[in-house]
């Protein structure tokens, strides 16, 4: 028994919807890295990118205050990371023992 064809408008909106289901996130993405540029360039009020970045790395209470919040938070990310890798060892090896137990079984 072969797969049934399909009709070629189907096909094409399957592509096009595969297409969009993988590059618009991409986009969303570019979007949102020339947004925060723009601010930070208006926020600044420099005319280029380099100086915008200089301008911010200068700032040292900002900078420091960014690696803090950045440091905690991975800090609780590794935290939360370990926890679920704990939690999956033990679900995973009392699902083998579950499993090996039940192959044992006649």
């Amino acid at each position: 028994m072969g797969r049934p064809n399909k009709p070629a408008a189907l096909i094409i909106i399957d592509l096009i919807s595969l297409s969009i289901h993988k590059v618009l996130p991409w986009l969303l993405a570019v979007w949102l890295v020339i947004a925060v540029r723009d601010a930070a360039m208006s926020l600044s009020g420099e005319g280029s990118l380099f100086r915008a970045w200089v301008e911010l790395t200068s700032n040292l209470r900002v900078s420091r205050g960014f690696a803090f919040v950045f440091g905690v938070f991975g800090i609780v990310y590794g935290l939360r990371q370990r926890s679920l890798r704990e939690t999956q060892y033990r679900h995973l090896s009392q699902r083998i023992s579950e499993m090996e137990a039940s192959a044992k079984r006649p």
